[in-house]
């Protein structure tokens, strides 16, 4: 019973001094520490004072932890959407460019069409891979479907030079080594009577 008491005045020290709203008993009055720890050892189930403050600090610790997590999938979510509408910047810069080439077909105007053709092609094929850091949000889809259309009307933009240039095969003309040769039903000649 002695040892007992003696790990109790040990383990509890603490809790005697922030319960008992007294100064910590001497190792000298032991008498005046057992009747503490008696009178405290029936309190053992009330948390201490500082236990309370502890158990808010989580939460508090939790709740910053959550709100710092939605904050990061916020700041994600608008980094994401940063990157789907990157290339619409482009846009303009493209145009101007294709306006100013003129429609001669040349070697100069020819690495413009041919970079302003393949871009578009080559990022919507690496669609995924841009946006592969983005994979845990819920608009990724989005996302990717934005930064196509774009990629898309980048591309249309293009191919309406090409088509205003002449290198696409879209009027009727460009077709017609494909039509059939007609054969005349009919022959009429020139003679002298």
């Amino acid at each position: 019973m002695g040892l007992n008491l003696k790990e109790n005045n040990s383990k509890k020290r603490w809790a005697i001094d922030l319960n008992g709203g007294g100064a910590l008993p001497s190792s000298s009055s032991s008498t005046n520490s057992q009747n503490a720890i008696s009178s405290n050892s029936s309190n053992s189930n009330i948390a201490p004072t500082g236990s309370n403050k502890l158990t808010q600090q989580q939460q508090q610790q939790q709740q910053m932890g959550e709100h710092s997590t939605q904050q990061s999938m916020t700041l994600k979510a608008k980094k994401g959407w940063e990157l789907a509408k990157s290339p619409a910047k482009s846009i303009f810069m493209t145009g101007f460019f294709l306006w100013m080439v003129g429609n001669g077909i040349n070697i100069f105007t020819m690495p413009i069409i041919i970079y302003a053709v393949i871009n578009p092609i080559k990022a919507i094929f690496q669609t995924n891979k841009m946006f592969l850091r983005f994979d845990d949000l819920n608009e990724v889809l989005m996302m990717k479907l934005t930064y196509i259309a774009i990629q898309l009307v980048l591309l249309g933009i293009t191919l309406y030079k090409c088509s205003s240039m002449g290198l696409l095969p879209i009027t009727p003309s460009d077709w017609i080594y494909s039509l059939p040769i007609k054969t005349t039903k009919e022959f009429s000649s020139g003679s002298i009577i």
